[in-house]
């Protein structure tokens, strides 16, 4: 009865090394596409990061909110120049959305756009919201530094 076993065994031993060496190859393609796809996709976000951080470095880095609030109110030229440059975060949710972290996307519309008055394709900071509009800088600030702190993790835990 073991002979049998044994000359079953050993005629079918190279059909089934062959199959599990399709199997493992099927898998470890699965794998490499699977890492592939998560690699694009973070690239992706870093891009879009990227993009954002290029609109938040306007924003003076030494400023706290009270600060802020204060040069808003002496140095209307900064509030216009701000006011202005920010104007493209609408423009990256737009082109950005799915790269986006979620929070972002969230700060933009929420707590944003209820800042600026717009039609037409104009967009045009409320004067009335200075305190509100200092706020949301800071905020905007910290939330991309946020941002830039999870995806930098997320690539080293891909990249490992």
């Amino acid at each position: 009865m073991w002979q049998k076993i044994l000359d079953l065994i050993e005629k079918l031993g190279p059909a089934l090394v062959s199959l599990a060496g399709v199997w493992l190859g099927w898998r470890l393609g699965s794998w490499s596409q699977l890492r592939e796809r998560r690699v694009e996709r973070l690239n992706n976000k870093l891009e879009a990061q990227r993009e954002l951080m290029g609109v938040v470095a306007n924003i003076p880095p030494e400023l706290d909110i009270s600060s802020m609030k204060h040069r808003l109110d002496v140095d209307p030229k900064l509030r216009a120049d701000l006011s202005q440059r920010l104007v493209r975060l609408f423009g990256l949710r737009i082109e950005l959305i799915p790269f986006l972290e979620k929070e972002m996307i969230e700060f933009i519309e929420d707590r944003f756009r209820p800042l600026y008055k717009i039609e037409a394709g104009t967009y045009t900071s409320l004067e009335e919201q200075t305190d509100n509009f200092a706020a949301a800088i800071i905020e905007l600030r910290s939330l991309s530094q946020k941002a830039e702190t999870s995806l930098t993790k997320e690539y080293d835990h891909i990249m490992k």
